[in-house]
């Protein structure tokens, strides 16, 4: 894994620590043991975020490819607030 790679996956786990809202709903974020930032919620995986040629891509449990690819930190951490974690 490139050090960009991983410094970009890094800062993006990070940036959803950071966020109350998140923790209150369960949400948990790990460096994946591969890469990535793996997103639990109460213990259950519920996909991962990997950053893949200057994006990055999630994948949600379950599915084997992608389905949605956002720009930069900042567009996945509000992905992952407004769409994986509306409930």
């Amino acid at each position: 894994m490139s050090k960009r790679r991983r410094d970009r996956e890094r800062e993006l786990e990070r940036q959803l620590q950071k966020h109350e809202l998140l923790q209150q709903r369960g949400y948990a974020f790990r460096a994946g043991d591969r890469g990535g930032v793996v997103v639990e919620r109460w213990d259950s995986f519920v996909g991962i975020w990997n950053h893949v040629d200057g994006h990055f891509e999630w994948t949600p449990g379950g599915h084997q490819e992608p389905t949605d690819r956002m720009r930069s930190v900042a567009d996945a951490v509000r992905h992952t607030l407004v769409i994986i974690a509306k409930a």
